[in-house]
C-alpha cells in the first residue's frame, strides 16, 4: 500500500493495473480534515447513531449545525440543518461521508449503511 499526503479535498479515481493486465479502479472521497483548531469534538458536541445503520441514522447536535452527506462519488446525498436531534434516511447501502459544520468548525465522520 502506498500513502499519498497533501491532497485537496476532493473525490479522486484511481486505476491500478498489474502485471497480468488486470485493472481495478476504485474511488476516493478526501473530506476537508480541518488545521486542528478549527475541529469540533465529536465526543462532546455531535453523536450520530446507530452507525452502521439500515438506513435511519439519529444525528443530535448541541448546537445548531449545517448537516451533509456525501456518497462515495462525491455527490450530496442529504444536506440540512439539525437543531437537537433529527433522523436522517438513506435507502441505498453504502459507505457516506457525514460533515457536520458549528459555528466554523467542522467534523467528518464516516457512515455505514447495511
Amino acid at each position: 500500500m502506498q500513502a499519498i499526503n497533501g491532497l485537496a479535498a476532493l473525490t479522486y479515481t484511481v486505476t491500478v493495473t498489474d502485471g497480468n493486465g488486470c485493472i481495478s479502479i476504485d474511488t476516493a472521497i478526501v473530506a476537508p480534515a480541518g488545521n486542528g483548531i478549527n475541529n469540533l469534538s465529536s465526543a462532546q458536541e455531535v453523536s450520530i447513531y446507530p452507525n452502521p445503520s439500515t438506513g435511519v441514522f439519529n444525528i443530535s447536535v448541541n448546537r445548531t449545525s449545517e448537516v451533509t452527506i456525501f456518497n462515495c462519488l462525491g455527490s450530496i446525498v442529504s444536506h440540512t440543518v439539525v437543531t437537537g436531534t433529527k433522523q436522517i434516511e438513506i435507502k441505498t447501502p453504502g459507505i457516506y461521508m457525514l460533515q457536520v459544520l458549528t459555528d466554523g468548525k467542522v467534523m467528518n465522520k464516516k457512515l455505514i449503511n447495511e
